[in-house]
């Protein structure tokens, strides 16, 4: 698996790329005490990227080679000053090659899980009402070898914004995580293509489709959103967008809404409304942590109704996040609109977290049951295989 790696240096690099099977051999320093100089020489870590996946600030970092590909990030938090006992806390971050996910219709994906080791204040911190990582006591974690482990030094905010500008935003379907796959399924670049485009997704209740779009469009219903957006039927040149959410933070992120008129429904069906995200980059501190569908007043100045799937998104790739809904029957300029929340859960790491989503294409799109034409049909069946959870739960790993 390759891995990209920021060093820590007087005059900040861009990533270096290396392969999980050769971490070991990497240069290493011994763990700052303080008083330690910075220079240009390697052995110091700022950040790590595998997939898009991005891990910065922490005490110590390690990457375990492990069979069919597939590569272990381990990276934890025990500085006894900066992180009191119950401030402790890692995460396993476990990365597989891009393969076809059968909950997507064989889109091609990433397949990460995570698990977290944290007690009291942190786990508060960390734990969400609906989490796709799995949780454990901090005494439970075990460090790595050694020889694996490498480890982060304290820089000032001037240097860390210095190696912070130097990084490049390279996200799960870019070459580095796509030389294994068949020609055509990558461009000229090798970077991953569409997949919905290849009829690999999970279809649709309805038949009305929206792209979510960077266009703007206004988001009265909701305030201080960071990128008011639009829901359209058709895709624009594929680009991505980042939010920004500040330390310790919960924000609204996205909101993206339909036109005028649409879905030109007054009564819309009972069944399984949803939004498939892109997450192309995410910083390991942010979450996404809540998605909500609304349906609002024509004027878009208020939500008349909304469902919520508190699921949270804490990796890079194809997402869906759904609620099963039946709204109250309305007007048919009701409109159609999801909001985004996200959530930065450190405490010491004075820069925002980011997440990047891509937008514009077929694989990031919001939808419901409705059918082109204004047809309805109350209380049809929710989503069909048996995917949804809960109430209005969809996991997707």
């Amino acid at each position: 698996m390759k891995v990209l790696i920021q060093w820590s240096q007087a005059e900040p690099k861009d990533w270096q790329e290396v392969d999980s099977a050769s971490w070991a051999l990497l240069p290493s320093k011994s763990e700052p005490v303080g008083g330690e100089t910075i220079d240009n020489s390697l052995g110091w870590v700022t950040a790590i990227n595998i997939q898009g996946c991005v891990y910065k600030g922490f005490d110590h970092y390690a990457v375990e080679d492990l069979s069919l590909g597939r590569c272990r990030l381990i990276c934890w938090n025990d500085d006894p000053v900066d992180w009191p006992g119950n401030e402790r806390h890692a995460i396993i971050h476990t990365f597989a090659p891009l393969q076809p996910d059968s909950l997507l219709g064989n889109a091609i994906n990433t397949k990460q899980t995570r698990e977290v080791f944290a007690t009291g204040t942190a786990r508060t911190r960390l734990l969400t009402n609906a989490p796709t990582d799995t949780f454990s006591a901090w005494s439970k974690f075990i460090p790595p070898a050694a020889a694996l482990i490498r480890h982060g030094i304290w820089l000032s905010d001037l240097l860390f914004a210095a190696h912070t500008a130097m990084r490049s935003r390279i996200g799960w379907r870019e070459r580095p995580w796509t030389d294994h796959l068949a020609v055509d399924e990558v461009d000229v670049n090798g970077r991953l293509l569409s997949q919905r485009s290849k009829d690999r997704w999970q279809k649709a209740q309805g038949t009305i489709t929206y792209y979510c779009r960077d266009t703007y469009r206004a988001a009265a219903y909701e305030l201080f959103v960071e990128h008011e957006d639009a829901l359209e039927t058709s895709t624009a040149t594929a680009t991505t967008e980042t939010v920004e959410v500040p330390l310790d933070t919960t924000e609204k992120v996205w909101a993206f809404t339909s036109d005028t008129n649409t879905p030109n429904s007054s009564d819309w069906p009972n069944g399984s409304y949803r939004i498939q995200y892109d997450v192309t980059v995410i910083d390991s501190g942010v979450r996404i942590d809540n998605t909500l569908f609304s349906r609002i007043i024509a004027d878009g100045t208020s939500v008349l109704e909304s469902a919520q799937d508190l699921t949270d998104v804490t990796t890079t790739g194809l997402a869906i996040r759904s609620a099963t809904w039946n709204p109250a029957a309305g007007s048919s300029s009701d409109r159609f609109a999801v909001r985004v929340s996200g959530t930065n859960f450190n405490t010491m790491m004075g820069d925002p977290a980011t997440i990047t989503l891509e937008l514009n294409t077929v694989d990031s799109f919001a939808d419901g049951p409705w059918t082109a034409g204004g047809r309805t049909t109350k209380n049809t069946r929710a989503f069909p295989l048996g995917m949804d959870i809960g109430a209005g739960m969809w996991v997707h790993g």
